[in-house]
């Protein structure tokens, strides 16, 4: 054997060598996914950050389009999603089971769902980063899976504050879920993972710490407990008539549209004053504590001068069968004082689908470009 032959077999085994050591060793380059700034995501449009790599120049990475399957067994990979080890002691129907629109989910979606109720302790410190390691490898792998996980994110995000009131403080304008893309030499990975961005919190402009916000939580607690005693021992239609007519009897309907907290529960419950949001997160929440399935229906409304507005209400399982309760429009505003009589503080309680359609317009998204939700088929006829 020559002695050029010999070198050149040394030289291939040398870079071969070599090779597996630097697969081995693992060097990571970091490359950008998408070049999306934090200041230009709107409502629950799914803020996504990716991690840029200064001295990486090399963006073209290719990706072979593949079909996203939605397994079962995926769920099970949220245990790796930072959940948290707080024991719960409520027995509420919201605690015990996941909420209506929960169901209507996707896999992915609902690892993101899950892992925003787990940590539910955790993110009310308003800064709480909130890790899904490697979960979504396989949907950020194929062709447009940032996207997919953008569209899946801002369905979890709404759909976690729509099923669960009790989250009052949080603001999703403020909260960016990151992709962090890590290719290898033989294999690319990705760490996703929530936060709070370039804010100093994910909270509302209403909350500022987290002993604000259970301080708050205590006085909601104390007001429910409140009502829940009159509720004792009742049937569910005479529970549901205590809570509505409660409501009515003690919220102001808040129309200047500029006081704090008019839009949650702490609004509603604690100051007595609230928008139509408002009464319709208070009564949904009054439900789950007692058991009663219930959910949030947004939409337009036909006022008494024939002008649609937006507008939040209530469907209510009754008997096994789904009814309509608006009880923001079951307390009007009585020109000259005085209170409604019982004509107009029932004309929304309880209502079939005949009578709803008449001047109610559901929207079957909570937000503009947001994920299409189904909603329970009403009985045609009001409950007697």
């Amino acid at each position: 054997m020559r002695k050029e032959d010999v070198k050149s077999i040394l030289l291939i085994f040398f870079i071969l060598l070599l090779i597996s050591a630097i697969s081995i060793l693992g060097i990571n380059v970091y490359l950008n996914v998408i070049n999306k700034s934090q200041s230009d995501a709107p409502l629950y449009e799914g803020n996504i950050v990716t991690t840029p790599d200064k001295n990486n120049t090399n963006t073209n990475n290719t990706n072979n389009t593949i079909v996203v399957e939605h397994s079962d067994d995926i769920l099970n990979q949220v245990t790796s999603a930072g959940q948290n080890t707080q024991t719960a002691n409520s027995n509420t129907y919201a605690d015990q089971q996941n909420g209506y629109y929960y169901n209507q989910l996707n896999d992915y979606s609902k690892i993101i769902y899950d892992a925003l109720k787990n940590n539910k302790e955790n993110l009310k410190t308003g800064t709480y980063k909130l890790e899904f390691n490697n979960v979504f490898d396989k949907l950020l792998s194929t062709e447009g899976g940032t996207e997919l996980l953008q569209s899946y994110y801002q369905s979890a995000m709404e759909t976690y504050l729509y099923d669960n009131p009790d989250i009052f403080y949080l603001d999703p304008n403020k909260m960016y879920i990151n992709i962090r893309t890590i290719k290898k030499i033989f294999s690319t990975t990705y760490e996703v993972f929530i936060d709070c961005g370039n804010n100093s919190n994910y909270f509302t402009k209403d909350y500022t710490s987290k002993q604000q916000i259970v301080e708050y939580e205590n006085q909601i607690n104390k007001e429910v407990q409140k009502i829940l005693s009159l509720a004792n021992g009742k049937s569910d239609y005479q529970k549901i008539q205590i809570v509505h007519d409660y409501l009515i009897d003690s919220i102001t309907y808040e129309s200047s549209i500029s006081k704090p907290n008019i839009y949650n529960i702490y609004g509603a419950l604690v100051n007595k004053e609230s928008v139509c949001e408002g009464y319709a997160k208070a009564f949904k929440h009054l439900m789950n504590n007692l058991n009663i399935e219930c959910i949030i229906v947004t939409g337009n409304a036909i006022d008494s001068k024939g002008e649609s507005q937006s507008h939040a209400w209530n469907y209510i399982k009754l008997n096994n069968e789904w009814y309509a309760v608006d009880v923001t429009w079951d307390d009007p505003i009585i020109i000259g004082g005085g209170t409604a009589s019982d004509k107009h503080k029932y004309k929304y309680f309880l209502k079939g689908k005949n009578t709803m359609d008449a001047d109610h317009i559901v929207s079957f998204t909570f937000v503009d470009n947001g994920k299409q939700y189904t909603h329970p088929n009403l009985n045609e006829r009001d409950y007697v």
